[in-house]
């Protein structure tokens, strides 16, 4: 085997540069004569967008580099340090599971002055996709690695381990920002707790995937970089799982920590490397023109494919996002409970909400009623869990089984982790736990422990198994955050983290229970890609504390890796004024804003808790969002900010959108100090206007004038109609509508009085517009409406409702007036009345009877 690797090494030559696959975007690799390696990606126009970096490997206690003709840098440069030498230079092609076929060029490393083959190997290979968007970066350890933990990083815990890809940054020393590539210098990413997003690179393990665009144009190209995570190779065709926290966003240096680089990849916290261990790196272009949710969704899509290769994943059923429920989470009115019969309180209140037509579907039983500890253990750990008797009976008279019959609805239970005097771990028990280190680094006051990954789905169906037993139908999991990243067992291990979290998923499926976990970044959401029962992850901090509804760019990443943003608990009034414990008073506390929080709890598509006091509840803001039976009426897809929030032009305020059946699309502004326009390049899906260059739009903001039947809609003030075409002043991105500004003088949390407007598109063969439950947020949610389809003699769908149900759908229909020619749309009414539970087909149809008067 020594004399293979000499004789490759010997026959190792200068060929100059090699271009992978012609693509919108390529890699260019160089290779001089002596071993040095340069590369670049570049665009269709020959245009470098990211300059390659220094290759380097930390493995055995010291760094292996190999100079490139970039920088001309050398191992000398850290008297620890040890050549990387190229021994091996090959093509490669084949084809990638889901990213389709690639051709590209294989290089070997070695990193000592032996040629022994079990020594230090890496393997780099830069891949170009033939779908001509997506390149691919791939490092392996053949044989594996050992002493990996990076040591001038055991503080921050930030760097990776192995340089590869690394971008070059130019770093403004003035406003200390990082370009990595000078064609798109603007970026978005998201990291730590509740998937926040940060306007710039984020950092560490905590981080996440990467937006590179350009803030000064129209965002007409979007390049996002990710990971693929990392794999063991059995064999060439076969691959253990994924394991998807091994990745760091990395430090932002080279391996020197000298040089400003964009260097993600495998965490230098990890201590080995087992043999044929793979990680791979991706750059997705999307379409051309087609903005950053868009981009966003293309790359979601082949991320949701990569990980569930069989095609069969759907994420599984989940009471909290399908009705409405009753939250007692921090911020919620009975968070912390200190009637004397907490049980009876909690009863009334789900009476109360039953009494005033808002039937929960569940209660989400968190605070004082999960068994929480103190002292010197993690915040809300679990001593002894409340459905396993560990409830408060001073305050929780009934325990927990008996409190969900008398409910008479399923319970959501927490168990965050456990506190470090828990009853669950010991001899008694088979199952191993592990311990947190609040030493490390965002640890402090995190003392807890928790299941070992070797028994996590055996724990896990055991603990479940008490919740079930209890009224438990769904199951939160808090402090995620904290979970992976303060357990010394997780953090040093490339898959112990993962196997953890597998083994919770994997029990709570076979159990048919649901999870949301919360407080999660980024690397826990691509876990749970192919977990069908994690369905949903906070994406906002406490209401408690305020700005619960900064959801827009958090739900960004959220919704495109297959899951559910949630937004938190929601107050639907001041509920007098009074403060829970530890909840400072905000201004989105005040009643004024409570729309505010009842519209995007709704248009999360998450769960949307209710937490006011009994008797507080309004009604008539939360019966807009659901159905009779608690069915919460929502869009298609999560709401989200709009492309044009991240323009320099940007909004100064909160633009978001989504849409629903239809296409119908929805927009919520808030706090926008001045008018806004939004145009066609803020919707999604975008409106082909190639196709349809005459297109006719029907506009309304949801306290517009009444539609009343038989009126025409325009004359009324109904709807406006905006036809995108020759007519509109800006054919390139036309206007829509103007957002309004926000009123920021009135009261306290006047500028978080919501703003809300639908966009509906006619049917092009008959000209309706079918507008649907006009007194809903979302008129036409798929929740009620589906198999919606246009002919030449009106517009067919199918509706669900509930028994005794009652709902009326309205719709315009295009009529011309005799005498002027005029056309003018008139308003239609259908009720649809529901004897059963059922899905009633209906049918709309064009013919009117004509008439001479003009409305």
């Amino acid at each position: 085997m020594r004399s293979v690797f000499a004789l490759l090494a010997a026959q190792l030559v200068w060929i100059g540069t090699i271009t992978l696959v012609a693509a919108s975007i390529r890699a260019d690799v160089y290779i001089t004569s002596d071993g040095r390696v340069s590369y670049q990606v570049l665009n269709e126009h020959n245009q470098t967008v990211f300059q390659g970096g220094n290759i380097a490997a930390y493995m055995s206690g010291r760094w292996c580099v190999a100079p490139s003709s970039y920088s001309n840098t050398d191992h000398t440069a850290n008297s620890s340090s040890q050549p990387l030498k190229l021994t091996h230079q090959e093509p490669t092609n084949g084809v990638f599971p889901v990213l389709g076929r690639y051709t590209g060029i294989r290089l070997t490393w070695r990193c000592d002055s032996s040629n022994d083959p079990t020594g230090d190997w890496i393997v780099t290979s830069f891949l170009t996709f033939e779908r001509e968007s997506m390149i691919a970066f791939q490092l392996e350890y053949p044989n594996g690695a050992v002493n990996t933990t990076l040591q001038e990083d055991v503080k921050e815990q930030t760097a990776a381990l192995a340089t590869f890809p690394s971008f070059v940054v130019n770093r403004n020393s003035r406003n200390s920002i990082d370009i990595v590539s000078p064609l798109l210098p603007d970026t978005l990413s998201w990291e730590g707790s509740f998937v926040q997003s940060v306007r710039g690179l984020s950092n560490g393990p905590r981080g996440g995937p990467t937006v590179f665009y350009n803030a000064a144009s129209s965002l007409e190209t979007v390049i996002i970089g990710s990971s693929l995570g990392s794999r063991t190779l059995v064999n060439k065709n076969n691959s253990g799982p994924i394991f998807w926290n091994t990745f760091t966003a990395g430090n932002h240096y080279d391996w020197s920590r000298s040089k400003p680089s964009f260097s993600p990849g495998v965490s230098g916290r990890i201590s080995s490397l087992p043999r044929s261990f793979q990680h791979s790196y991706m750059l997705f272009e999307g379409v051309q023109g087609s903005g950053i949710t868009a981009t966003m969704n293309d790359w979601g899509s082949i991320m949701q494919q990569y990980a569930n290769l069989d095609g069969k994943f759907t994420k599984m059923s989940d009471v909290t996002l399908d009705k409405i429920g009753i939250q007692t989470d921090n911020g919620a009115f009975y968070c912390f409970c200190r009637e004397q019969n907490c049980s009876n309180v909690l009863l009334q209140n789900k009476q109360y909400l039953d009494d005033i037509g808002i039937p929960v579907g569940y209660l989400s039983f968190q605070g004082a009623g999960t068994s929480s500890g103190r002292g010197k253990a993690a915040p809300w750990c679990i001593q002894q869990w409340s459905a396993d008797g560990g409830q408060d009976p001073n305050h929780y008279p009934l325990d927990t089984k008996t409190f969900q019959r008398a409910l008479g609805v399923p319970l959501q239970l927490y168990a965050p982790y456990y506190c470090p005097n828990s009853t669950y771990f010991g001899k008694e028990f088979p199952w191993q736990s592990v311990i947190s280190n609040p030493e490390l680094p965002g640890c402090k006051d995190f003392a807890f422990e928790n299941v070992h990954p070797n028994d996590s789905k055996q724990f896990f169906q055991w603990f479940m198994k008490k919740g079930i037993d209890a009224g438990m139908k769904s199951f939160e999991t808090d402090f995620m955050n904290r979970n992976v990243n303060c357990v010394e067992d997780f953090v040093r291990s490339y898959r112990a983290a993962d196997d953890f979290l597998r083994g919770m998923a994997d029990a709570a499926s076979d159990l048919h229970i649901p999870i949301q976990w919360c407080y999660a970044s980024p690397n826990e959401v691509f876990s749970a890609l192919s977990m069908p029962s994690v369905t949903n992850f906070r994406v906002a901090f406490d209401f408690c504390y305020g700005k619960s509804y900064d959801i827009g760019e958090s739900s960004l990443l959220v919704w495109a890796l297959g899951a559910a943003p949630s937004k938190d608990t929601v107050w639907s009034t001041d509920n007098n004024h009074t403060e829970t414990p530890g909840c400072s008073w905000t201004p989105d506390h005040e009643t004024i804003a409570a729309e505010l929080h009842v519209i995007l709890a709704l248009m999360t598509t998450g769960p949307f808790g209710l937490s006011d006091s009994t008797g507080m509840t309004n009604a008539t803001l939360v019966q807009r969002a659901i159905a009779k039976d608690g069915t919460l009426l929502q869009p298609i897809k999560p709401i989200t900010a709009v492309d044009s929030t991240f323009l320099k032009t940007a909004p100064d305020g909160y633009l978001y959108g989504t849409y629903s059946v239809g296409p119908s699309w929805i927009f919520v502004s808030f706090q926008l100090k001045d008018a806004y326009p939004v145009t066609v390049k803020d919707f999604f899906p975008r409106i082909d206007q190639q196709l349809r260059p005459e297109l006719l739009l029907a506009v309304r903001s949801f306290s517009d004038a009444e539609c009343v039947e038989g009126d025409n809609a325009v004359h009324s003030g109904c709807i406006r109609l905006v036809t995108l075409g020759h007519d509109n002043h800006n054919n390139d991105d036309p206007i829509v509508f103007i957002a309004p500004p926000a009123d920021f003088t009135s009261s306290p949390g006047s500028d978080l009085a919501p703003t809300v407007v639908t966009v509906w598109r006619n049917c092009e063969c008959n000209g309706i517009f079918l507008l649907g439950e006009l007194d809903k947020y979302v008129a036409l949610s798929s929740k009620r409406f589906d198999a919606l389809s246009c002919t030449e003699d009106g517009v067919s769908t199918v509706v669900t409702g509930s028994v005794g149900e009652v709902i009326e759908i309205t719709y315009l229909v295009p009529q011309t007036n005799e005498v002027s020619g005029e056309i003018w749309y008139e308003v239609g009414k259908k009720s649809v009345a529901f004897a059963i539970g059922a899905r009633i087909p209906i049918e709309i149809s064009v013919h009117k009877e004509v008439t001479n008067t003009v409305k």
